[in-house]
């Protein structure tokens, strides 16, 4: 048995027509138009705090009060931070950068 509704002009429309024409999306169906963007952003900000953690190891800035000594192992962390940084800010060799940085964190996190 077919339900039907009043449709424009008085006509007899079955309710299966009208239950497809307004079908309600999810939240996850509305936002996923935005995806980019939010890969983007966040691929950005993540490049952002890469290049600040290495500036701060070798260049000093903003204020560090430790400066490690030329091919140390934090010499070399924050060369990687600064490349991998760079490249995944400008949108090169995104993923094989993104590995190599959070290696080096792995690396870090289990050396603290």
């Amino acid at each position: 048995m077919v339900a039907y509704a009043l449709g424009f002009f008085g006509l007899a429309i079955p309710h299966r027509v009208i239950a497809l024409q307004y079908k309600e999306l999810s939240v996850f169906d509305r936002l996923s138009s935005y995806a980019p963007q939010a890969l983007a952003v966040l691929r950005i900000v993540a490049a952002l705090l890469f290049l600040l953690h290495g500036t701060q190891k070798l260049l000093g800035f903003p204020a560090a009060e430790f400066a490690p000594p030329a091919f140390s192992i934090f010499w070399f962390a924050g060369v990687i931070e600064i490349i991998t940084g760079v490249m995944m800010l400008v949108g090169f060799f995104t993923r094989p950068a993104a590995f190599l940085a959070s290696g080096t964190m792995a690396v870090a996190y289990w050396m603290a």
